[in-house]
């Protein structure tokens, strides 16, 4: 079985966990707040597009100019009458294609606007039937430059590089503890006894190194228990040892001196 440390453990559970929140939340917002907010100033602005038409049909020539100017200060914002035909691309935006269905729910036809670019700036322009005639309305490209999604995605990333680095922060915290653990109690087999091990403001970590220690403890008591049962026995041996170390002695010489001989060694060997 492959085997892998702490810290990439957690932090593949604190990364897998936090790129299925982002992608959640990243759905619910864009879903729930983003597109509506989109469609509904997309239809606010398909409103002021048809308003502003109907406006400048039911107004005399004399004063169309000065109300185009207006629209355009405060709305930035065209209307009138074609001068030529549209050369420009179908546009490709989603906030385009809203207001391509809102102005076309509006007006009851097909609306569709087509980008041009004039003096470095895109202009979207679409030309709208109304009452029997055809009017051309544009407006700049400067209006569509906040990108709802764009800022969301933005946003979504940047809060998991920071939650990223969070989870790299914890994981270095949870593991290093342990890590010091084990670097002492591997001394062990070294120094044959417990070194001093690290203390740890984690509780978890700290009852380890408490139990550790217990068994250390543990350990020490049955090492002292053992030699003063072998200092007991040995103790305990000696006399009758003695004895017959003197009984083998006393035999008598012309004995056998070869058994003699071993009886001494095997004494010696349990003294």
């Amino acid at each position: 079985m492959r085997r892998t440390g702490l810290f990439a453990q957690v932090s593949l559970s604190y990364g897998m966990g936090v790129i299925l929140f982002a992608v959640v939340l990243f759905t619910i917002i864009h879903y729930l707040i983003v597109y509506p907010a989109t469609r509904r100033l997309a239809n606010d602005f398909s409103s002021l597009i048809a308003l502003s038409a109907q406006t400048w049909l039911e107004l005399p020539p004399g004063t169309r100019p000065d109300f185009e100017h207006e629209l355009f200060l405060a709305h930035d914002l065209s209307i009138g009458m074609p001068t030529s035909v549209i050369h420009g691309s179908p546009a490709d935006n989603n906030f385009i294609t809203l207001l391509e269905d809102s102005l076309s729910w509006q007006l009851e036809t097909e609306i569709y606007l087509f980008k041009t670019e004039k003096d470095g700036k895109h202009w979207y322009w679409a030309d709208i039937p109304l009452s029997g005639k055809v009017l051309r309305a544009g407006f700049s490209g400067d209006r569509l430059k906040v990108n709802y999604s764009s800022i969301l995605l933005i946003a979504t990333l940047v809060g998991l590089i920071i939650v990223t680095l969070l989870t790299a922060t914890i994981s270095y915290r949870l593991t290093r503890p342990i890590k010091e653990l084990i670097a002492s109690t591997r001394k062990i087999g070294i120094l044959n006894e417990m070194p001093e091990l690290p203390q740890s403001s984690i509780t978890e970590i700290a009852e380890l190194s408490a139990s550790f220690q217990r068994l250390d403890d543990k350990i020490k008591n049955l090492l002292n228990s053992r030699n003063i049962l072998l200092s007991g026995i040995s103790h305990d041996l000696r006399t009758p040892l003695a004895r017959i170390t003197l009984a083998v002695e006393l035999l008598k010489t012309d004995g056998d001196s070869d058994l003699k001989q071993r009886i001494l060694a095997d004494i010696d060997t349990m003294d």
